[in-house]
């Protein structure tokens, strides 16, 4: 899948689950308690979701990573297993 077409279904995901959430009530509920809240709780609840945007994202560059670097160790290998084959028959 496209990384843009999997971006946008994620925000559209997203978005159904704020207007369900709105539509049972609960996000009133949200922003009432959050609202007597003190001030630094919103640095808090922000830098949890902050964290988690980043672990997703970097999660998926260390699969990437370690995909093309077990791709590049395959090669390494089949191109030994080559020349023993070759050096075997010569």
């Amino acid at each position: 899948m496209k990384k843009r077409t999997k971006r946008m279904l994620i925000t559209l995901g997203g978005l159904v689950g704020v207007y369900v959430l709105y539509a049972i009530g609960l996000l009133n509920l949200l922003f009432s308690h959050l609202s007597s809240s003190p001030w630094w709780v919103y640095f808090v609840v922000a830098g949890i979701l902050f964290s988690g945007y980043r672990f997703i994202v970097d999660r998926g560059v260390d699969q990437r990573a370690d995909a093309e670097w077990i791709e590049e160790q395959g090669q390494v290998y089949m191109n030994r297993i080559e020349e023993a084959r070759k050096r075997k028959t010569s």
